[in-house]
């Protein structure tokens, strides 16, 4: 469990400092915050990240984080659902890192054809 205080003081100086210094990429990690995996965290990564911390960089996934979300943290119960939990909705995730398997990208199209994923979201990244 990390309180919402050691997260405000311990955690976020460095990011903020980094984002201050004009960093241009991010990467998440394979971490959970109070049961909530990062990757598929609209609060960290769109709230904190982008809105408060003011991160305009490019983020991208850890190695295979975005599979994780069904393989590992069991949060979706499909590879298809992980895809539009990292990327539908207010997510701010801009690129899926597993450079030898395409599934990301073919379950992405799959999921903007169907009308799941807007083309907004998608000119975002």
């Amino acid at each position: 469990w990390l309180s919402r205080r050691e997260l405000e003081q311990t955690y976020l100086p460095p990011f903020q400092a980094a984002v201050d210094a004009g960093v241009q990429s991010a990467m998440e990690s394979y971490q959970e915050v109070n049961g909530e995996p990062v990757v598929g965290s609209a609060a960290l990564l769109q709230g904190l990240l982008r809105e408060r911390l003011g991160f305009e960089g490019l983020l991208v996934t850890d190695w295979h984080e975005v599979g994780n979300l069904h393989d590992f943290h069991r949060a979706a119960s499909s590879p298809e659902e992980a895809v539009l939990l990292a990327i539908g909705g207010s997510s701010s995730l801009d690129m899926s890192m597993v450079p030898t398997d395409e599934s990301f990208s073919v379950l992405m199209e799959r999921l903007h054809a169907r009308g799941a994923i807007d083309e907004a979201r998608l000119d975002v990244s």
